[in-house]
C-alpha cells in the first residue's frame, strides 16, 4: 500500500505529504546517524579501556615477578596464562583468550 501510495506521489505534479511518510523517514534517518556516532564513540571509549586493561595486567604481572622472585621461566609462564595483551577487536572477549 505504501509502494502504491509512493508511486502515485511521483506521479503527481503537486504531491500531498503521504501521512507524515516525510517526517518518518528523515526521522529514521536522524536515529541512524545517532547511532552510528554513539558506535564511533563506544568503540573509541572501548580502545582506550582496553590500553588501560593491558597496562594495568603488565604492572600486575611486574609486581608478582619482583614479590615472589619468579625466574624468568616461571614469568613467562604466567604472562601465557594471563596474558597482558588485549585484542578487542576481535568477537571473543578478553577473559576467553586469557584462559
Amino acid at each position: 500500500m505504501i509502494q502504491k501510495r509512493l508511486l502515485n506521489r511521483f506521479k503527481d505534479k503537486n504531491p500531498s505529504p503521504l501521512n507524515n511518510l516525510d517526517f518518518l523517514l528523515n526521522h529514521t534517518y536522524d536515529e541512524i546517524v545517532e547511532m552510528a556516532l554513539r558506535i564511533e564513540a563506544l568503540s573509541e571509549q572501548s580502545k582506550h579501556v582496553s590500553m588501560k586493561l593491558s597496562c594495568s595486567l603488565e604492572l600486575v604481572l611486574l609486581i608478582l615477578k619482583i614479590k615472589a622472585h619468579l625466574p624468568s621461566q616461571q614469568y613467562e609462564a604466567l604472562r601465557q596464562y594471563i596474558s597482558p595483551i588485549v585484542d578487542d577487536d576481535s568477537e571473543t572477549g578478553w577473559e576467553e583468550t586469557t584462559l
